[in-house]
């Protein structure tokens, strides 16, 4: 992916970053309601009514970014940054120090990263959404403070210097295509490759107790009808409200963060019942 940035134009790199987002990151989320009939073996009645539920949720989010921005999407970004951090570090150390912290800090160094090096394009974002401009300074004092805390805390959990080490590597890379790439490919860089497939094998392992080829094309035939749900609210979206190509990418990611409200709570709850 790194290779790929130098080769091509900014443009394809958009469409690029777009067609990962749509066709895997949104995948990760469209089997939440299979999931929660796990949970509890629920019936066909309420899961129905979990349904609706989740839907209300998601049109809640984008009801929130309309009416309330400025609480919305700083909201959206702890939340998510919690989502990025459980993901990551659930399963690879359990012994890590302060975890429900830890993962939040991680997430937080993540978007801090992301907003600092792609710092022109995510301020005209954040301000297009709330009506505020955001000084770089404020994503370079918290990328530092988080990353910071992030490594001291995986020090004081002791865990084996390799690990620590390839964490790191995974830092410098991430940090290469954040600073290569649009801010379109570089969060679907992230956001796919490091987050989404990650979560997929997760997901299927808890549906299926398995990873095999059969497993995951049964779950992505499973939800296919909330993948293609979610696509068709978002091209009726950019359809029939009156947006500027240049407001395309805030509506895109008020999307995103729309689904993302109830994704990251059923997540959340998944990883408890594994416990």
């Amino acid at each position: 992916m790194l290779l790929f940035t130098f080769l091509v134009s900014e443009k394809l790199q958009d469409v690029i970053g777009m067609i990962l987002i749509l066709c895997i990151g949104i995948l990760h989320g469209a089997n939440d309601l299979k999931i929660i009939q796990k949970f509890g073996k629920t019936k066909p009645k309420k899961t129905f009514a979990y349904f609706v539920l989740y839907i209300g949720v998601v049109f809640f989010g984008g009801l929130l970014f309309y009416s309330y921005p400025q609480a919305a999407l700083p909201l959206f970004v702890l939340v998510s940054a919690f989502h990025f951090g459980e993901q990551h570090w659930e399963t690879r150390s359990p012994t890590i120090l302060y975890r429900s912290f830890f993962f939040l800090l991680y997430g937080i160094f993540i978007f801090s990263l992301l907003f600092y090096i792609q710092a022109e394009t995510s301020a005209q974002i954040i301000e297009q959404i709330v009506g505020i401009a955001v000084p770089t300074e404020v994503w370079i004092y918290s990328t530092a403070l988080s990353g910071l805390t992030v490594l001291l805390l995986l020090i004081l959990s002791k865990l084996n210097r390799k690990f620590i080490v390839w964490e790191l590597v995974h830092s410098g890379l991430l940090f290469l295509v954040f600073f290569k790439g649009t801010l379109i490919l570089a969060f679907a860089t992230y956001f796919v490759f490091w987050h989404s497939l990650p979560s997929l094998r997760s997901q299927i392992q808890y549906l299926y107790d398995s990873n095999t080829r059969e497993a995951w094309i049964q779950y992505i035939k499973s939800g296919l009808l909330y993948w293609l749900l979610a696509l068709t609210s978002l091209v009726i979206a950019y359809q029939f409200i009156d947006l500027s190509k240049t407001y395309f990418l805030s509506l895109f990611f008020i999307f995103l963060a729309a689904i993302t409200f109830p994704h990251a709570l059923v997540m959340e709850l998944m990883f408890r019942k594994k416990e």
